[in-house]
């Protein structure tokens, strides 16, 4: 049983070789490997030639994915996310209608399908017409999910595992992007040893060393946040990333969110949007909505203080001056506990006793 559950990745292995292959790294696919998703973004917004800068976001999304096209002079208009995290075909198609968008950006949430077929249809037809679509896969990044019907895909990799920097662009067509700088030698020893210093901690769990692994995390965030420019991906992230094994990590994390989703699913003021129904599934958190009569911040506040850190995923951006009641429900009430693959049973049952207390 781990001490903390949650915050930041640490455990990382160069060494290892991944044996099976993503499904964007098919030589049917063109990439460029960049920093973070951010980044990748802003990649498409400097570079994508359209009549009208008018793009189409989801109204629950990471303000980083947005930002880069409103420096770029975009209007930006969003689509409505239902509080089960699924888009309403009916109502996208009304959206396409009323903004006219030159390019949609779809993703999936905590790696679930937010998109059916009829939103694939509605997709099609705004892509008939000449419209470009973008599909964020971040948070899907290792469950089987993607939309043929987009033009570009974007991900982070620093989401699932511990990896100092890393996004890339991928795209059927030839990708020509210039003034891509080399990666930041200073982020990734920045990382490494924020990496080792808490693994450090964990050995032997000196407070010192906890506010020094903590200051380094904070100081690879702010580098991670720069977005003036473009810069590549780290060799040593590179490197990482081909070691991943993904079906560890799906299953490990596919039996902690059942575990949690039985226990907590009987917990009557949370409420569980999403059950896993598909093998190739791999969850990013279990997210929970908590009831109106619930005050969510207390709640992660208990929780912080026993050692299990669960994050509000996400603020909501500033630039969204209002959105569809649904959606504004998530942002008022998501709060996620983490199930990723450094835990195991006892881990998960801990998550649950400690809820249990919470008066």
């Amino acid at each position: 049983m781990k001490s903390e559950i949650g915050s930041n990745f640490w455990e990382y292995d160069l060494n290892k070789k991944r044996k099976i292959k993503f499904w964007w790294e098919s030589p049917e696919f063109n990439k460029i490997f960049l920093k973070s998703g951010r980044n990748a973004f802003k990649a498409i917004s400097d570079n994508i030639k359209v009549n009208r800068k008018n793009i189409l976001f989801p109204a629950y999304h990471c303000e980083t994915e947005s930002e880069p096209w409103y420096e770029n002079g975009w209007k930006v208009d969003y689509y409505s996310i239902e509080t089960d995290f699924s888009v309403n075909p009916e109502k996208l198609e009304q959206y396409i209608l009323d903004y006219n968008p030159s390019v949609i950006v779809i993703q999936s949430y905590f790696g679930f399908e937010a998109l059916n077929s009829k939103c694939d249809d509605v997709l099609r037809k705004y892509k008939n017409k000449g419209g470009i679509i973008i599909e964020d896969i971040t948070q899907s990044l290792i469950s089987n999910i993607r939309h043929t019907v987009a033009d570009y895909y974007v991900a982070s990799f620093r989401k699932f595992f511990a990896i100092p920097d890393g996004g890339v662009l991928i795209s059927r067509q030839i990708i020509n992007i210039d003034n891509i700088e080399p990666s930041n030698e200073e982020l990734t020893q920045i990382a490494l040893k924020a990496y080792d210093l808490k693994k450090q901690y964990f050995q032997i769990k000196n407070k010192s060393i906890k506010d020094n692994f903590r200051k380094l995390y904070l100081e690879l965030n702010d580098l991670i946040s720069e977005n003036d420019k473009l810069v590549s991906m780290s060799d040593i992230g590179l490197e990482i990333l081909n070691g991943v094994d993904a079906g560890e990590i799906t299953e490990r994390r596919q039996q902690n969110y059942k575990y949690l989703y039985e226990k907590l699913s009987k917990i009557n003021f949370l409420y569980i949007p999403r059950y896993i129904e598909d093998i190739a599934i791999c969850p990013l958190f279990l997210p929970v909505l908590i009831s109106e009569n619930k005050c969510r911040e207390d709640l992660q506040k208990y929780l912080a203080q026993n050692d299990i850190y669960c994050p509000i995923i996400w603020k909501k951006s500033h630039n969204i001056e209002k959105c569809s009641l649904e959606t504004q429900k998530i942002y008022d009430h998501i709060l996620c506990f983490p199930i990723d693959q450094r835990y195991d049973y006892d881990d998960m049952q801990r998550i649950v006793s400690v809820l249990r207390e919470w008066k």
